[in-house]
């Protein structure tokens, strides 16, 4: 029996590097709502007190970041 010749990977990594920066944004999103001991288990019996700590996250999430400057 002979083994077929297999294509190389470098086009089916060229195809997924944009789902790849996608999903890294996502990991690290979530990453930093872990950091909030609130969040990580859900403590709350109604899901809209868990939303309201969700959106409080988020948006010490975001007034907490850097900057960026645009030169």
């Amino acid at each position: 029996m002979v083994a077929r010749h297999r294509q190389s990977a470098a086009p089916a990594r060229a195809r997924h590097h944009a789902a790849g920066k996608t999903r890294w944004v996502i990991e690290r999103s979530f990453a930093w709502l872990h950091s909030f001991r609130r969040l990580t288990v859900r403590y709350e019996r109604y899901a809209h007190v868990l939303e309201a700590f969700l959106s409080l996250a988020c948006s010490l999430i975001c007034w907490n970041q850097p900057k960026r400057s645009s030169d």
